[in-house]
């Protein structure tokens, strides 16, 4: 498993700063429907849908949605360290109704590192566990979702794996806003 601390870490600085009560605060991975779990280096050959759903009776402030790769080495023209994929990796926001309201990596799937690089802003970060392992943070902010993106009850976030990311270290996303009751 990868060390997702990078992202927290970001995220739990940005919130002290700017002193917003731990209620409010938005700060969920995606994960897998019915198991639990976050880690997103799996077998995809059936796609694989992980996502964050907003509760009922709350409205998300959306900040920022943040998908960490961490392997051996990232490379542009692989995905992370492994083959280019087949099918790739899709990010969409879905309204309650399934219907998608924004599609990340310029509107297609991510097939190679460089994918990454449509749309967020990219961070990589060499080095990070002392034994030569990189990892790339691709951050969709408000600038490139739009200002005040508002995510209502119902409404989900979600990636869809859809070829074997088994080879990476580890790869997870997560989501971080201000949630509050709707119409409050």
């Amino acid at each position: 498993m990868g060390n997702p601390s990078i992202i927290k870490n970001a995220i739990e600085f940005q919130q002290r700063e700017r002193a917003i009560p731990p209620d409010f605060i938005f700060n969920k991975y995606l994960e897998l429907a019915g198991s639990g779990t976050n880690e997103m280096a799996v077998d995809g050959t059936i796609p694989k849908i992980f996502f964050v759903e907003i509760p009922a009776g709350k409205v998300l402030f959306l900040e920022n949605i943040a998908l960490s790769i961490i392997d051996g080495k990232i490379q542009p023209d692989r995905f992370g360290d492994i083959l280019a994929l087949t099918n790739g990796v899709l990010l969409e926001i879905l309204d309650e109704n399934q219907g998608v309201v924004f599609t990340g990596f310029g509107g297609l799937p991510a097939k190679k590192t460089m994918d990454l690089a449509a749309g967020p802003n990219l961070t990589h970060l060499s080095d990070i566990s002392g034994v030569g392992t990189e990892g790339i943070v691709a951050s969709f902010g408000t600038q490139q979702l739009g200002r005040g993106v508002e995510i209502g009850p119902g409404d989900r976030i979600q990636i869809t794996v859809q070829d074997i990311l088994t080879g990476l270290d580890s790869m997870m996303c997560s989501v971080s806003g201000i949630i509050l009751p709707l119409g409050g």
